[in-house]
């Protein structure tokens, strides 16, 4: 086979291509499997106004605001699950710890689920959380049933 000018010029052009569409694919896939872990699909069990000091099952609190800066409230977490990657634990909001607040965007379903429960409802909340920016984004909202006060003890 003879290489002729029309032939390399042909080749060449092809060969910029593919290493155009290669960049363009790889490169933003790369960024971001590098920026890694700024999302987090999360789970926490608690309730509103929980502390350490009144319940010793609150293993920390944190502050929850709505996403149009309103019903700032303290929630009592029970339990705090990160799954990508894999952690337990208060760890995971380390990096808000300066901000004053999570934001929770969502559904207006599942806001007012959470903003509606009561004191020592307990709330279940699947959603995804973003360390960097201390926002969560709320998949679903469970409520159950607030605890009974405990009867007067019979005489």
């Amino acid at each position: 086979m003879k290489l002729t000018r029309r032939s390399f010029l042909g080749a060449s052009t092809l060969v910029a291509l593919s290493v155009l569409a290669l960049t363009t694919v790889v490169l933003p896939c790369t960024a971001q499997a590098q920026e890694g872990g700024n999302e987090t699909p999360v789970m926490i069990k608690g309730y509103w106004g929980g502390t350490t000091a009144t319940d010793p099952a609150v293993i920390g609190t944190i502050n929850i605001v709505g996403e149009f800066g309103k019903n700032a409230r303290p929630f009592g977490v029970l339990v705090a699950r990160a799954y990508d990657p894999p952690s337990t634990g208060m760890d995971m909001f380390q990096q808000a710890a300066m901000k004053p607040a999570i934001v929770v965007f969502g559904r207006a379903t599942e806001t007012k689920a959470l903003f509606n429960a009561g004191p020592k409802q307990p709330v279940t909340i699947l959603g995804v959380y973003y360390r960097d920016s201390g926002d969560l984004i709320l998949g679903s909202v469970k409520t159950a049933a607030a605890p009974a006060a405990p009867a007067a003890a019979a005489k």
